[in-house]
């Protein structure tokens, strides 16, 4: 398998896990300048120079070739060769970015599950789509620390990467989830679980900064009610290598609720 390389517009960065090979990485995704997904790893991120660590809706350069993952957007980066091209702003509700995006758009999870079903090893294994209406966000208590195989993991040295991060990863002792059901007679409804980097970090920041009798408040506000009700809120969604019938929503898109005057996407 060659090196190439190619032009990824980034959406999708998951708060991190310890790593079967390394220390810990996030689940990135994006778009190529060709318009179609791409998923990259492994991505180090905090380990990363602060030069390359690329925030999301950003157009990057990066040397890649195609990963033993047998899902067919995979494949693997070299974290040296990243760039960082620009930043695409949220200007006009997101509309920048939407361009981007909406092309990738389907009607709903179930049907982004047959599309999978059907399509076999070629199928996609990454999607996007706005749920009709999200029926609740469920915050599930989970381990509150790694197990001792997980921090023998997150200690490990470094790789050769020269930006170690201060402290060791954090554990959230949260599993965040939305339930929704798609607009079929069929769908039972779905709660997949949420890795969105930005709800574990707000997680962190809102705890630090409100304290144990506050956080909750302000984290259910953004995360519930807002999400929900002011928020045009669509899920990136994926599936996970070690089960690959189970997907999960790895990214929330939520530019806010087009008003009356907003000109079409397009125009």
């Amino acid at each position: 398998m060659a090196w190439e390389r190619k032009r990824v517009f980034i959406v999708v960065k998951t708060y991190p896990t310890p790593a079967t090979k390394g220390t810990e990485v996030s689940c990135t995704a994006g778009i190529t300048e060709e318009g179609s997904w791409i998923r990259l790893f492994p991505v180090p991120f905090r380990f990363l120079d602060e030069d390359k660590q690329f925030p999301r809706y950003s157009w990057i350069d990066v040397t890649v070739e195609r990963a033993s993952d047998f899902r067919p957007e995979s494949y693997k980066l070299n974290p040296d060769s990243i760039q960082i091209v620009s930043s695409v702003p949220t200007d006009k509700a997101w509309r920048d970015r939407k361009k981007i995006i909406y092309p990738l758009m389907r009607h709903c999870l179930c049907c982004i599950k047959r599309e999978h079903e059907a399509g076999g090893n070629s199928a996609p294994t990454l999607g996007f789509f706005k749920p009709p209406s999200i029926r609740r966000f469920r915050m599930k208590s989970c381990a509150a620390d790694w197990t001792q195989t997980e921090k023998m993991i997150l200690s490990q040295q470094t790789f050769g990467f020269t930006n170690t991060p201060d402290r060791i990863l954090e554990k959230v002792p949260f599993d965040f989830h939305y339930e929704f059901r798609c607009p079929h007679a069929s769908c039972t409804g779905h709660a997949p679980k949420c890795s969105d980097w930005e709800i574990f970090q707000a997680y962190r920041k809102w705890r630090a900064k409100y304290g144990e009798a506050h956080w909750r408040a302000k984290f259910e506000q953004r995360f519930a009610d807002e999400m929900i009700h002011k928020f045009d809120t669509h899920f990136f969604v994926g599936t996970l290598k070690a089960h690959p019938q189970e997907w999960t929503i790895v990214g929330l898109f939520w530019p806010m609720l087009a008003i009356q005057g907003d000109l079409p996407l397009g125009q």
